[in-house]
């Protein structure tokens, strides 16, 4: 998930985002707040799908400056505190300066790391929501630049021009590991800093060039069923050199390539991506196994997006270059004394050129993880219901059912507060007849024919008549009495069959008017 901020020059550093919901799918690591705050105002934006996401651990920073901070705080260290209505008191800090003032700071583009509650200094002001923390949706962020030696949370402590930065999580925070083929760890916590280690035996390799016209390749299999909606595919690289710490990615793009078969064979191209969704390091360093705190070659991933790619039961390969990075390790067994390769059917290509991946006589493997979620399909459409006020004083919730003969593909509730209403029903993958049933509260069941598609597609109006207040299957003498029973009642009821938050004699009426219809 991605918010984006931009707060108007002299504005208080502190503004409220809610987030409806968001999706991945289609706007991963690039969802921006378009509105334009103004001074505490809230600017919303609001996409479908997700019902949550999750913190990760850094902040991409576009652009910020900040200009000054209260009389009353330290001015040192240029940072942002950020905190979420759904965990009060908890708060995470990005800390973007380096200097000893905070006055006219210009942060530098680039990824900066959360300070955890654990983190040395005094960055543990307040307690830390901690990366990979799920957030409700329809939850509200508080964002404020402020100075690290304060720590009061309930005022704005700061004056900004043209702050914009993306929240980035980790992508399997988000999306489902559908796919991975193991790891590059074999030296848990023993490497620089305490930080996981991928050790060869000295004189080994230390992994395989990655960038062009060189690539790497290996396989994963889409089991037997539905399928797989994929959403990113993370490949890993790494560039010798000196870094800070935490290490930042010099991953700045990838070419990533899906195969319905071996590259080295008959297989075919049926996907790329090169849009790079984020490149993070693994918290993992490249090294031998006599020098394994070396911090030369840490590995980062490179996470390629796929905005709508659907994978039917099967085997397949992937391709992935890189750029800014020119190695990728290859998989090595867990806790190896001996530091060895994992066993694996890995390729090496320069060009249409390829050769097994081999470290000394083994064919190795090459990291790969996969992300996204069983198939599925979303129908869409709104929902007519008759003879009610426009916006309800209460909701009204419509069960549904989507079925083929008697096999359900989906069911649930659309909660409706007005007419009409949206709804997005999601549903196994077929192709055929398929019938939609909607049965609820004073409506009439109704039965709306589809021929699926197989994939997402939209049905436009579905009308359910109203009046059947007591849910017998047909509007008679029976929904009239309990309407005069309930008559003058506020409360939320059935016999409130316009929705307007009374029982009245428009609900009679509306009865009378339906007198007779029944079920589909």
């Amino acid at each position: 998930m991605a918010a984006c901020l931009a707060l108007p020059s002299g504005a208080l550093g502190q503004v409220t985002i809610s987030i409806a919901s968001a999706t991945f799918s289609s706007n991963p690591g690039n969802l921006t707040n378009t509105g334009t705050p103004s001074g505490f105002a809230n600017s919303t934006h609001s996409v479908t799908e997700t019902s949550s996401y999750a913190l990760g651990d850094s902040v991409r920073i576009n652009s910020a400056e900040l200009t000054s901070v209260a009389a009353t705080t330290w001015a040192e260290d240029a940072s942002f505190r950020l905190e979420n209505s759904s965990y009060p008191g908890l708060s995470t800090y990005f800390h973007v300066g380096t200097g000893t003032t905070f006055s006219t700071q210009v942060v530098t583009s680039g990824s900066y790391r959360l300070f955890k509650a654990s983190s040395p200094g005094s960055w543990g002001v307040a307690p830390t929501l901690l990366e990979g923390t799920a957030i409700s949706s329809g939850s509200t962020w508080l964002i404020e630049a402020f100075d690290k030696d304060d720590d009061d949370t309930s005022l704005p402590d700061a004056l900004g021009a043209d702050i914009e930065f993306v929240i980035s999580p980790d992508y399997d925070a988000l999306d489902p590991i559908l796919f991975n083929n193991g790891t590059i760890v074999n030296a848990a916590n023993q490497g620089f800093g305490g930080d996981h280690a991928s050790a060869i035996t000295t004189g080994g390799l230390f992994g395989y060039q990655s960038i062009l016209p060189y690539s790497v390749a290996d396989d994963f299999t889409v089991p037997p069923g539905d399928g797989w909606d994929v959403t990113c595919v993370s490949g890993y690289g790494y560039l010798q050199g000196t870094y800070g710490s935490p290490p930042v990615s010099p991953i700045s793009g990838v070419t990533m390539k899906i195969w319905n078969g071996s590259p080295a064979a008959s297989g075919t191209v049926i996907a790329t991506s090169t849009v790079l969704r984020e490149s993070r390091w693994t918290g993992i360093y490249r090294v031998t196994d006599t020098t394994l705190t070396n911090a030369g070659r840490p590995v980062f991933t490179a996470d390629a997006h796929f905005p709508s790619l659907r994978l039917v039961p099967g085997q397949y390969w992937v391709t992935y270059t890189l750029l800014g990075a020119q190695f990728t390790p290859n998989l090595m067994v867990p806790g190896s004394p001996t530091f060895a390769p994992a066993n694996g059917n890995a390729l090496h290509l320069n060009g249409n050129v390829a050769s097994q991946a081999m470290y000394s006589t083994t064919q190795t493997a090459m990291p790969l993880t996969v992300y996204g979620r069983p198939a599925r399909n979303n129908i869409t459409g709104n929902l007519v219901l008759q003879d009610t006020v426009g916006t309800f004083a209460h909701n009204r919730n419509i069960g549904w059912q989507l079925k083929v003969g008697t096999t359900t593909l989906g069911s649930g509730v659309i909660t409706a507060t007005a007419s009409p209403q949206p709804f997005s029903l999601t549903i196994i993958p077929r192709t055929g007849a398929a019938e939609l049933i909607l049965n609820g509260s004073s409506f009439l069941r109704r039965v709306r024919n589809i021929n699926l598609t197989g994939s997402h597609q939209g049905i436009g109006l579905v009308t359910m008549r109203n009046g059947d207040v007591d849910n017998s299957g047909e509007v008679d003498a029976a929904d009239i009495d309990e309407v005069i029973s309930a008559f003058g009642a506020t409360n939320n009821r059935p016999e409130d069959v316009d929705v307007s938050g009374e029982v009245d004699a428009a609900d009679i009426d509306i009865v009378i008017g339906s007198f007779g219809d029944v079920d589909d």
